[in-house]
């Protein structure tokens, strides 16, 4: 009896320290996604502002203020946050809602867990959309703000 508390407390431990290895590589994946998507976002705005540059002039010669200027530039990036998160939602929530228990199933060594439900679905989705949206948002506005000095 005592032999199957210390066996219990071993196999809480070993499932503690996964847990906390599986946080520590999910948060450096995430900073690594977040990192590059801001380099992206800085290095598409660059382009698009150095190809506009003749325009962008223009509209600072004849009176446009900053924001007039800037303005299509996050919108444009809010707009493609928009596009890829719908993308990349008609690709893995089909593969969420059919093969998921099967994926859980053998990654979890046979353990069993709840099943995805739409709640959960719609849930991440809207967390994916405020967070990208503030993400493209910020980036866009810092990037307009470094390329567009005329």
């Amino acid at each position: 009896m005592i032999s199957d508390v210390l066996a219990a407390e071993s196999v809480i431990s070993t499932l503690e320290k996964i847990v906390i290895g599986i946080q520590v590589f999910g948060g450096l994946l995430l900073m690594i996604f977040t990192f590059s998507t801001i380099f992206i976002i800085f290095m598409a705005i660059g382009i698009t502002v150095y190809s506009q540059k003749n325009e962008i002039i223009v509209m600072k010669l004849v009176g446009a203020n900053n924001w007039y200027v800037r303005a299509p530039y996050i919108y444009q990036g809010i707009f493609f946050t928009l596009i890829s998160i719908v993308i990349s939602s008609a690709i893995l929530i089909p593969i969420l809602l059919t093969q998921y228990e099967s994926i859980m199933y053998v990654g979890l060594g046979g353990l069993n867990i709840a099943n995805m439900t739409w709640q959960i679905i719609l849930t991440g989705l809207g967390v994916e959309i405020v967070f990208g949206i503030l993400l493209s948002t910020l980036s866009s506005y810092f990037a307009t703000r470094r390329y567009i000095n005329y």
